[in-house]
This record gives C-alpha cells, sequence and structure tokens, in this order.
C-alpha cells in the first residue's frame, strides 16, 4: 500500500504540473490545450489507478494474453493480485 500510495501521489502531481501553464516542465506550446482535451475526452483523472476503474482493460489484457498463447490459459482479474489487493481494491 505505500508503494501504491507512492505512486499515486506522484500521478497527482504530475498531472498538477501539466494543468498549470505558468510551471510547465513540458517545453511544448501546446501543451496546455493538449492536457485540456485529454481532460475534456477521459475526465479528471485519466490515468486512472487501482482495479475497479481499469477492470475493463483488465479483463480485455487478460482475455487477449490467454487467447494468445501468453498463458496457458484465461486469468480472472481475481487471480492476478494477492488477495490484500483484491480486497483493498474491491475485485
Amino acid at each position: 500500500m505505500n508503494l501504491f500510495r507512492a505512486f499515486d501521489e506522484a500521478k497527482t502531481n504530475s498531472l498538477r504540473r501539466l494543468s498549470s501553464i505558468v510551471t510547465s516542465s513540458i517545453a511544448v506550446p501546446w501543451m496546455h490545450d493538449a492536457y485540456h482535451r485529454a481532460q475534456q475526452v477521459f475526465g479528471d483523472n485519466f490515468w486512472p489507478y487501482g482495479i475497479e476503474p481499469n477492470l475493463q482493460t483488465l479483463n480485455a489484457f487478460l482475455q487477449y494474453c490467454g487467447e494468445q498463447r501468453v498463458t496457458q490459459r484465461t486469468v480472472s482479474v481475481e487471480e492476478l493480485f494477492p488477495r490484500e489487493v483484491s480486497k483493498v481494491f474491491k475485485v
């Protein structure tokens, strides 16, 4: 959980920096507009963390892994993460 919190805090800080036209760390003149366009399409949290907000993507990924024989069988999301993580993120 400490690692998750650290990544979540880093993501929050990155989004705050991207949204600020005054202190942009990216030297691209249209970056501020690109950020706001992404925000309109994906919402405020366009890099969601956690299992539930990414469930559709995780299920598709696991399905493709099974179909393409990356894994021996199609693995469920519940099997992918330790129980402690699954409990926290309500899988």
